[in-house]
């Protein structure tokens, strides 16, 4: 019943998505704002489809190979053209399977609700803190976020080799959901002001999308 579900949302939210964003297999910018936000929600409905169609039992191997996919998938998203509109979104498409079967294992049944709404509760609250008080955010935040990124990065390769205990943990993912809340002002500041012209929502809602999975990830932590 649930791959019934998450098949007839991608279909829908896919087909609405393209509706809004193209003319004619060709992005246009009639609806430039609204094309980012579904494009990112087509993103987790569709990791959310690709995750119910995935086996339970996960080869250990294959999930190593989505993890390097992903980075590889990702710079070959950002650097495919915008009029290659069919193969751009196939392997988008390759990039979010790849995602799903590294979140998969990772989610807690009893809790993905949960995680889910206050995710999409803070992502909403963010987005409209973002378009209300957008005079008051600084693109110049991005260098000292950027710095902040790579100092979680660090804590987080050497934090493998030592010993954890669930409070260090709980404040890695905090620290996350904060720095990436300030990401998600950013980004939202980026959309709303950047002029559309020869528009390519996929690459320019890769930030966002990944700003709220890391989001979702933190409070995915926090409600083990």
């Amino acid at each position: 019943m649930n791959n019934l579900i998450s098949a007839i949302c991608f279909i829908v939210i896919l087909a609405l998505t393209l509706q809004t964003s193209s003319t004619g297999l060709i992005w246009n910018c009639d609806n430039s704002v609204a094309s980012n936000y579904l494009y990112v929600l087509l993103a987790f409905v569709s990791i959310w489809f690709f995750i119910t169609m995935l086996p339970e039992n996960m080869n250990s191997s294959l999930y190593i190979l989505a993890i390097i996919n992903i980075f590889v998938l990702l710079f070959v998203i950002l650097f495919i053209p915008s009029k290659y509109f069919i193969v751009k979104h196939l392997v988008w498409f390759l990039y979010l399977l790849a995602m799903a079967y590294i979140i998969k294992p990772s989610i807690q049944r009893n809790n993905i609700v949960f995680t889910v709404l206050i995710t999409a509760g803070l992502f909403i609250l963010l987005s409209f803190l973002g378009s209300m008080f957008g005079d008051y955010i600084s693109f110049g935040w991005e260098k000292y976020l950027l710095m902040g990124l790579i100092g979680l990065i660090l804590i987080s390769v050497v934090s493998f080799f030592l010993p954890r205990n669930q409070n260090f943990i709980y404040t890695i993912s905090y620290i996350t959901i904060g720095l990436f809340a300030m990401f998600v002002l950013v980004d939202t500041k980026k959309i709303l002001s950047v002029n559309c012209a020869d528009p390519d929502y996929i690459n320019s809602s890769m930030s966002l999308f990944l700003d709220v999975l890391n989001i979702f990830s933190a409070v995915n932590n926090l409600s083990r």
